[in-house]
């Protein structure tokens, strides 16, 4: 609705250069609606549950301590991303790229990482409960499952 009210004022919509350091659940919302890349931004400690981030650019962009229980990162650019003690209980990760990601003290109970690229990425003591991996194996080289569960 701020967009259509933007579009009619004759103002263009939101860009990376409109990201505030620190958007909120709605911004977030807004700018993946209009395809925006997202990467490096800072979105940790969001409630981003449920957030549809289907075939998202999030390199490097950091969501420590967020809740993306249930979030859908089908397709996700994730490479370098930072999840530490993030709650992604229930998330579809599926075809994602997670090279180089850090997953420490993660809930990733009942996620799904069907065909998705695990390369060097970090689980350490991350809860990896009825998580679906099926066809991970070629694509988990170096990844580290240190003490995880």
């Amino acid at each position: 609705m701020a967009m259509q009210a933007q579009q009619a004022a004759g103002r263009p919509p939101p860009s990376i250069f409109d990201i505030p350091d620190k958007p909120s659940r709605e911004q977030v919302l807004l700018l993946l609606r209009q395809n925006v890349d997202l990467s490096g931004l800072d979105l940790s400690g969001l409630d981003l549950s449920g957030v549809p981030f289907f075939k998202a650019q999030l390199v490097r962009t950091n969501f420590e301590a967020c809740n993306l229980s249930g979030a859908v990162l089908v397709g996700a650019n994730l490479h370098y991303a930072k999840f530490a003690g993030a709650d992604l209980t229930g998330a579809d990760l599926s075809d994602s790229h997670l090279q180089g990601s850090d997953f420490q003290d993660c809930n990733l109970s009942g996620a799904v990482f069907v065909g998705a690229n695990l390369w060097y990425a970090t689980y350490a003591r991350a809860n990896l409960t009825g998580t679906q991996t099926n066809k991970i194996g070629i694509f988990s080289s170096g990844a580290n499952f240190f003490d995880t569960n």
